[in-house]
């Protein structure tokens, strides 16, 4: 039982704590929105209000200024797993290939 515990935790804090290469977020007076793009091909959206904070985790795929993700969590208010990067913004891509301007503020973008 504690190899399963050590090897969660393990897992765990491989997942969160590499090298972020994209935060993008947009925050609210009592909430906030966040999405993390980690080096090793992962990320975490994290959506937190004033009395609960929430995460979801997944892969994501960058290909030029096109970004996807491997799912499209509920924690998106957004409703969709696709992205595009312009201007210090992260824009969402609806399903029919059309970008909407009210996306997440680029806190820092390290992609090469």
């Amino acid at each position: 039982m504690v190899v399963i515990i050590a090897g969660l935790f393990a897992f765990q804090y491989k997942r969160e704590n590499a090298q972020s290469i994209l935060r993008a977020s947009y925050g609210e007076e009592l909430s906030n929105f966040t999405i993390e793009l980690k080096e090793n091909g992962n990320y975490i959206i994290i959506n937190s209000g004033i009395f609960d904070t929430k995460y979801s985790y997944g892969k994501f795929i960058s290909k030029d200024s096109i970004i996807t993700l491997d799912k499209s969590s509920d924690l998106l208010y957004l409703k969709t797993n696709k992205f595009v990067v312009r201007e210090k913004m992260l824009l969402p891509i609806s399903s029919d290939g059309i970008v909407t301007y009210n996306g997440l503020f680029i806190d820092y973008d390290y992609r090469n």
